[in-house]
């Protein structure tokens, strides 16, 4: 019999129990389980969803435009297209050559609906735990799909419900950060790998869009993105991602619904968009790898 979204979520803590890794946000304490709740010694109680994943922020969720079309279009676009695959690959190297061993803990800062972080197992052991934080319930409630592989977590990435120096990695890809939290919860000598855009990252669909005015033909930079990355780890180390893939039809039209600079044009808008819309898509990007020291 196939086991529910929460049975699959049960199953994976008693690989990787709570009391291993997690931490309450009002207090810091550890976490335990009773049932189906986590608990600290406080008696802060969070509760699991039927769903199989936890709200475990202080943040009050607000309406958003990253919605379930949105996380669809992704998982569509990471899963079944090769537009990320050079990055993907990327991240295997770096891990097997700048570990000395197996992480036990890797954490995707921003993970979204989880494709990501499901197409980063296929590269490390089975003993690995996987957790997904994200402030979008939508992205969490679709990543519960992949319960049993992965953890979801609906939470702050200023206040994780993660154990000081617990992860071995951290994961943020195309995603707000901070690097403080970063810190706190990483081993020594572990890893955080940031990846930002750059200026030349999904140009197709810029210079496609430029004709509604919606964005300006001008080159981005991301210096200051860089600096403050190198002002935390400043023997990071740098990797540039360059590739040209095709997409079809289906998939151009996954790459504008994850596009937040066309959520203003019309149904008849985008539809001519993606007529237009070369199929030949830049992955242009840096991967950035920090160390936290002793």
């Amino acid at each position: 019999m196939k086991l529910s979204k929460k049975q699959l979520t049960t199953q994976w803590l008693h690989s990787w129990p709570i009391e291993d890794w997690g931490a309450c946000i009002h207090c810091g304490l550890p976490l335990h389980q009773e049932d189906s709740s986590f608990v600290c010694p406080h008696h802060h109680r969070f509760d699991g969803a039927k769903q199989g994943y936890y709200y475990l922020s202080k943040t009050k969720l607000s309406p958003t435009k990253y919605d379930k079309e949105l996380f669809n279009a992704r998982r569509h676009i990471i899963q079944n297209t090769a537009l990320y695959d050079a990055l993907h690959r990327q991240f295997d190297t770096i891990i097997s050559t700048q570990l000395t061993k197996a992480p036990t803990l890797v954490i995707d800062a921003g993970s979204g609906e989880g494709s990501h972080l499901m197409r980063m197992r296929q590269y490390l052991p089975k003993s690995t735990a996987f957790i997904g934080v994200d402030l979008a319930k939508d992205g969490i409630q679709l990543a519960t799909e992949y319960n049993g592989a992965i953890f979801s977590i609906i939470a702050d990435l200023a206040n994780l419900p993660i154990q000081d120096e617990t992860a071995e990695i951290i994961f943020s890809i195309l995603s707000p950060a901070n690097y403080q939290e970063f810190k706190r919860i990483l081993k020594p000598h572990g890893l955080v790998i940031k990846v930002i855009p750059n200026a030349n990252y999904l140009v197709e669909v810029r210079e496609a869009l430029a004709q509604y005015h919606l964005v300006e033909p001008t080159v981005y930079d991301n210096s200051k993105v860089l600096e403050v990355f190198t002002h935390h780890f400043p023997d990071c180390h740098r990797y540039l991602i360059h590739d040209k893939v095709h997409l079809s039809y289906q998939g151009k039209q996954a790459l504008l619904k994850m596009t937040p600079l066309a959520w203003q044009l019309s149904e008849e808008q985008k539809e001519q968009l993606v007529q237009s819309l070369s199929n030949q898509i830049t992955l242009d990007c840096t991967v950035l790898v920090g160390h936290k020291l002793d």
